[in-house]
């Protein structure tokens, strides 16, 4: 892997993962592009990525019938201009891959690509890679032809810990780096593709290096954000102590498999016509009331309908993951509960991955530009980095360079930080208690008085300043859009307003205040699109 001997660089990625790689990819050659990873280049949410890419390729299936199932998860607060380019160009994102090597899974028989069916999707569109290993696969594949890129440089062990801007417009970073120490970068663009936030929950599949803080330092440096109140709960997730969280992928239930509650009882039907094949956000709000019906959360994932023959096929890794965690899931069930899997907002960004601060953009997880809306569909969150990194990279190699002043430095204002925030581990559980699957908004005041004192100048600017803050600070800017956002859509289900209410088909923007970091909001309504 190539070291860097420089400070200077036309571009720079922060993440390592599908969303980065891939921008990477595109980025024009005569471009020196650094790639940042806070912790090694692998450890990334990519590869832990079970599903696959959902795309329209076969009749009757067309990008049209994509377009409606994705707008129906997200409870129709998508951006429809999103969703419509994602649908479409996914369409070429999978033939340019394929034709440069990338080898999806296929039907021996007929030579076409296995189509899987995952909930809320109307019909088999989803592609896989060595079965159940798509992450590993599309990582290993797009590492490999980054890291020969004569213009591409890594460097891992480095967190980002501010943005330097002058008059709205991009000057570099501060990084902190095993391999460089404090330091600042300069570059014409920066590309955030650095992963979404839903490791600030107890109960998370993310990977352990990955907070959301990068969102914080985006909003600090001006940035906006919006759609923070949906916070994706996975369905099934296995957890058990000394073992990492085991997803248990979406299409384990489109091939047959069932839920069971603590009675070992079938009960999705009761909820919804779609029973397991019901939307995420579905799934888990059903699941949720039900262990409150049997005042228990020992929820189980009944495999045996499958059939060992398909198991074994479509699912080795989950087949070997839960081997080495004692259960063998052609003769028994899972033990599952939903936990938080993936976030819908993120940094506000066009179709082109560009933010209102010049030079910056972001893509992937970390980003919203409305294609999610209130819920992601299943398996639509890869192609999301395939259609707008790619989208982003031409951004990029379009932008003119800017003018950098290279003696800009951030100056930290040493504080005294009274009283000692809370830790992570206490953020992740109050997370889970008052910004969990059901919210009201008694838990959210009380949450938002805790969190207020660390959103005072001082905390921001402290040179003690740690992950704890951070989350304490990204925790406040996520409970203000739960409490602004007064009715059930999606992913975010609040038990004082139940119901769906058309007042609110609009997203919420949070920026900083001119004269405080206290957010100031704005409305975007992507119907009033063009």
């Amino acid at each position: 892997m190539k070291k860097t001997t420089t400070n200077f660089f036309d571009v720079i990625i922060i993440g390592t993962g599908i969303s980065g790689l891939y921008t990477a990819y595109h980025i024009d050659p005569s471009k020196k592009v650094l790639l940042i990873s806070k912790e090694s280049v692998k450890n990334c949410n990519t590869r832990k990525a079970k599903g696959g890419m959902a795309a329209a390729l076969y009749g009757p299936d067309n990008p049209s019938s994509h377009l409606e199932d994705t707008m129906k998860a997200g409870g129709y607060l998508n951006s429809e201009k999103a969703v419509d380019v994602l649908t479409k160009e996914v369409v070429d994102r999978i033939h340019e891959l394929a034709n440069d090597g990338f080898v999806f899974d296929k039907d021996p028989t007929s030579g076409h690509y296995n189509m899987g069916l995952e909930g809320c999707h109307s019909h088999r569109r989803v592609l896989h890679s060595q079965g159940d290993r798509m992450g590993v696969a599309i990582f290993n594949f797009l590492y490999e032809k980054v890291e020969s890129l004569p213009n591409t440089t890594f460097l891992e062990h480095t967190e980002l810990t501010d943005i330097i801007t002058e008059d709205n417009a991009l000057q570099g970073i501060q990084i902190h780096s095993s391999q460089l120490g404090e330091t600042n970068l300069y570059c014409h663009s920066l590309a955030i593709a650095s992963g979404g936030y839903s490791g600030i929950y107890k109960r998370n599949t993310s990977d352990k290096s990955f907070f959301g803080n990068v969102l914080t330092i985006a909003y600090k440096a001006g940035i906006g954000l919006t759609d923070l109140e949906f916070i994706q709960f996975h369905p099934t997730v296995f957890v058990k102590e000394d073992f990492e969280t085991l997803l248990m992928s979406e299409a384990i239930r489109g091939e047959g498999a069932i839920l069971l509650n603590p009675h070992h009882e079938s009960f999705m039907h009761r909820y919804h016509p779609d029973a397991e094949l019901a939307s995420r956000d579905i799934v888990s709000q059903s699941m949720w009331k039900e262990s409150l019906r049997c005042k228990s959360q020992d929820f189980y994932l009944d495999l045996r309908p499958i059939g060992k023959e398909t198991i074994l096929r479509l699912f080795p890794e989950v087949y070997d993951n839960c081997l080495l965690r004692g259960i063998d899931i052609i003769q028994n069930v899972v033990p599952v509960f939903p936990g938080a899997h993936y976030s819908m907002g993120g940094i506000y960004v066009d179709l082109f991955g560009k933010t209102n601060v010049k030079g910056i953009y972001a893509i992937g997880e970390c980003s919203c530009n409305g294609t999610h809306g209130a819920n992601r569909l299943a398996s639509n969150s890869l192609i999301d980095s395939l259609v707008f990194g790619k989208r982003t990279a031409q951004a990029i190699n379009d932008q003119p360079a800017l003018h950098l002043s290279l003696e800009n430095t951030i100056k930290a204002s040493p504080a005294t930080i009274v009283p000692t925030p809370f830790s992570k581990t206490q953020i992740q559980q109050m997370n889970w208690d008052f910004l969990g699957i059901m919210r009201n908004q008694d838990q959210l005041e009380h949450y938002l008085s805790l969190l207020q004192p660390y959103m005072e100048d001082n905390y921001w600017y402290s040179t003690a300043k740690e992950n704890g803050i951070d989350a304490c600070q990204l925790s406040y800017l996520l409970s203000c859009s739960a409490l602004l956002r007064k009715e059930s859509r999606g992913a975010h289900f609040r038990t004082d307003y139940p119901e769906e209410n058309p007042m609110y088909s609009h997203s919420f923007l949070l920026q900083k205040s001119s004269d405080s970091f206290f957010p100031t909001v704005q409305k975007i309504n992507y119907k009033e699109e063009k």
